[in-house]
């Protein structure tokens, strides 16, 4: 049974799992921040996201959820990679 995660995010907020990463990027370069408080701060971060933008509803709050588990799977996904082929 293969789920693909991209079935579920509705077009209007495929902007948010770009932006994710990026401030995935920026708490990984602040000093001191524990690397797994990255992955919370993204869903804490998205959820809020959501809700603002996508509609201040449960909808949006799904979707600034599932928009974080994107970027965090996507980054995950090419560090592996990375790590697997160099």
């Amino acid at each position: 049974m293969d789920i693909n995660i991209m079935d579920f995010i509705v077009q209007e907020c495929l902007w948010l799992i770009p932006v994710l990463m990026v401030i995935g990027y920026v708490l990984k370069q602040i000093p001191n921040f524990p690397d797994w408080c990255i992955p919370i701060g993204l869903y804490i971060i998205g959820l809020g996201l959501g809700y603002a933008f996508i509609g201040k509803s449960s909808i949006g709050l799904l979707q600034g959820l599932l928009c974080a588990t994107a970027a965090i799977g996507f980054h995950q996904g090419i560090k592996q990679n990375i790590k697997k082929y160099i």
